[in-house]
């Protein structure tokens, strides 16, 4: 991807984002939850319920008819581009876009009610999953439920610099608080060792990232996992091998999963555990011990912090924390009530929640700024490249870039509308003479 002068590296930092630890994106999930803008052909409109999906806003183009359910901030830049004429009578913004006949494809279950349940479940208003009787029960005696997390494991789960839950889990508790109807309430904790104790101790009720070990199915349950990450083995030293793990000092963090599978599956390897990763890192510094087994992005961004530099992953340690939500132990219902809203969940969902948490952990500053000023970045293609690059008969960017692009809007928030452009030679010259921002 070439972008322009004026536009900062944090572009080609989201779109590498998704794909961080192997995870292809679903984009058709991001599109169920309103993330991205729809565009209706003029002859396929009438095969439509006259609707746009949540916090998009419906505009016409004059030339054809056709529909586009964009955002308020790219319905300006279109009007410029031909769009912008009244759409036909009946078509509406906020309702949910969807085939006659079928339920809305992005239901806003702040305002539902009995209507949009469906199949004569007993959820109360403002759930958007089917309820029994006793999950129902155990909502209205519990409409708030604590969340402890651990502070420490940037980008996926942490405590910014505010002290405010960060990550994947405020996306996600967006999602089961429309799913549920209930409300989550984060509890601040110290350290990860505390937080499983939280849960233990009924000072917490669930944990949103936790990999299941014998030990902690004493306290709590689990639903199914929702999110894959490697445990690695970092080190400083160009020749350590992952092969060797059982001859080399290894650190871990205190309680993280890791160590009970070292303890199951490796029992030759004797580890040294850590209360925090500064202490860890500092010992793998001073050559206390050989290799820190850790997720790549955890080690990379505390090692940042402390400026330890050299840090490389050696390889892959065998095994991953496939996390759950864990839950305190004897709450079925609330166990029940979790598993099916994250079913309701469009596969593929979490992972790009995972890559806009490592965006947004990453951007500040000057890339920030870039962001909140430019809301809409102008794409510049080669109109004639198919089935690479072109534009679709609605005027959508599709083909590779069209993917590219809903991942980068799904990421970064921002809206991406292609130029006039009717070569790639005119394209190039609007991104030197500043008329667009990007080429992919």
């Amino acid at each position: 991807m070439g972008y322009s002068a004026a536009a900062p590296l944090c572009l080609a930092a989201a779109l590498a984002a998704p794909l961080a630890g192997g995870h292809a994106p679903d984009l058709g999930g991001a599109q169920q939850h309103g993330a991205l803008p729809w565009w209706i052909p003029a002859a396929g409109a009438a095969g439509w319920d006259r609707g746009c999906a949540q916090d998009l806003v419906p505009v016409a183009r004059a030339s054809d008819g056709s529909i586009a359910c964009v955002r308020q901030s790219t319905a300006s830049v279109l009007a410029d581009r031909g769009w912008g004429e009244d759409p036909p009578d009946g078509w509406r913004a906020g309702e949910g876009m969807r085939r006659p006949g079928e339920s809305s494809s992005v239901p806003d279950v702040r305002d539902a009610g009995e209507g949009r349940r469906g199949g004569g479940g007993h959820a109360g208003a403002g759930t958007a999953v089917d309820l029994t009787a006793a999950e129902a029960a155990w909502l209205e005696d519990n409409p708030v439920i604590r969340v402890a997390y651990d502070p420490h494991f940037p980008p996926y789960e942490y405590a910014d610099e505010s002290g405010e839950l960060a990550g994947i889990p405020p996306s996600l508790m967006r999602h089961l608080e429309e799913a549920t109807g209930a409300g989550f309430e984060p509890v601040s904790t110290g350290s990860w060792s505390e937080s499983l104790g939280a849960v233990r101790d009924g000072e917490a009720d669930v944990l949103f990232m936790v990999g299941e070990t014998a030990e902690r199915r004493g306290f709590m349950g689990f639903t199914s996992p929702h999110t894959t990450l490697s445990w690695d083995v970092m080190t400083l030293d160009p020749d350590a091998d992952p092969g060797d793990l059982g001859s080399l000092r290894v650190g871990t963090i205190r309680d993280y999963e890791i160590e009970a599978w070292l303890d199951a599956n490796r029992p030759d390897v004797g580890y040294t555990s850590f209360d925090d990763h500064a202490a860890a890192l500092d010992a793998l510094r001073s050559g206390g011990i050989d290799a820190f087994v850790e997720v790549e992005a955890v080690a990379a961004h505390h090692a940042a912090a402390m400026g330890v530099e050299g840090l490389r992953n050696a390889g892959p340690v065998g095994h991953s924390l496939e996390s759950s939500i864990g839950y305190a132990k004897g709450e079925a219902e609330l166990g029940s009530i979790l598993q099916k809203a994250l079913d309701a969940l469009p596969e593929g969902e979490i992972q790009m929640m995972a890559a806009r948490a490592a965006f947004d952990h990453a951007v500040a500053g000057a890339e920030e700024e870039w962001l909140e000023d430019n809301p809409v970045v102008r794409v510049g293609y080669d109109p004639g490249w198919e089935p690479y690059e072109y534009l679709d008969g609605s005027g959508g960017l599709a083909g590779l870039t069209g993917m590219y692009v809903r991942v980068l809007e799904y990421v970064t928030g921002a809206d991406f509308v292609p130029i006039d452009s009717s070569s790639w030679s005119e394209s190039l010259g609007a991104v030197r003479d500043g008329e667009a921002d990007v080429l992919f």
